[in-house]
């Protein structure tokens, strides 16, 4: 449901839920689906991503985190298909690795990919750090 949804609401029976945030998992991976933007989300840290609208291709993308807006230019003013949003984090991935901002790290003695915000550190319980 968008802020712009009013008229829309009318149909709202047709559907078997809806909501402004959703988490899924596809093919292992989770998706956290929002109207909105954010900085930040639910498992962001360990490779989830995070597909919203809202914006009218106005905010900026941080990671894995998508503008599927239908008035997106990137998205041909269509609905984003699964596979290309897959495309998407593949490329994206490949880009945050390069930038050093996927890594490999040891938490509690196992080997985890620690996902990087572009300014957001996050950091295991005990590690934090005073700036």
């Amino acid at each position: 449901e968008g802020n712009h949804d009013s008229e829309s609401k009318k149909y709202i029976k047709s559907f078997s839920s809806w909501s402004q945030l959703k988490e899924i998992k596809y093919n292992g991976r989770r998706f956290v689906l929002c109207h909105y933007p954010m900085r930040s989300w639910n498992g962001s840290n360990n490779g989830s991503v995070l597909l919203f609208g809202h914006c009218h291709n106005r905010c900026k993308t941080y990671n894995l985190s998508f503008d599927v807006g239908v008035d997106v230019p990137e998205n041909n003013y269509a609905p984003v298909s699964v596979d290309e949003i897959i495309r998407r984090i593949k490329i994206r991935e490949l880009e945050m690795k390069a930038n050093g901002r996927i890594k490999e790290e040891e938490i509690n003695g196992k080997k985890h990919l620690v996902y990087y915000q572009d300014d957001c550190e996050f950091l295991a319980p005990g590690r934090a750090r005073n700036k």
